[in-house]
């Protein structure tokens, strides 16, 4: 939880004082936060999942077996906004 705090603080910031159009973004991060904390931190800790690296297709996979085990629905809405927060932030690139 504290890294996503930090993230976002530390993107405030940037956006703040570059003044470079960023700011229609925030609704977008604050919706993914709150899929996060409702739908993915009702079984798991946060830290389990941001300490967690995968590549865009196991994200994939792992979303899509969270969201049949879920509490409460995971609507296909809410599996491409957590899907979407996991590929910018924590998905690790294949190199071939």
């Amino acid at each position: 939880m504290r890294k996503i705090i930090a993230k976002m603080a530390v993107f405030l910031l940037m956006a703040g004082f570059l003044g470079t159009g960023l700011l229609p973004a925030l609704p977008a991060l604050a919706q993914e936060q709150t899929v996060l904390d409702k739908k993915c931190t009702a079984c798991h800790q946060v830290d389990i999942i941001l300490e967690s690296r995968r590549t865009v297709p196991e994200w994939q996979e792992i979303v899509t077996r969270m969201a049949e085990h879920a509490e409460g629905e995971l609507s296909k809405v809410d599996q491409l906004i957590v899907l979407n927060y996991l590929k910018q932030h924590l998905a690790v690139k294949v190199v071939k």
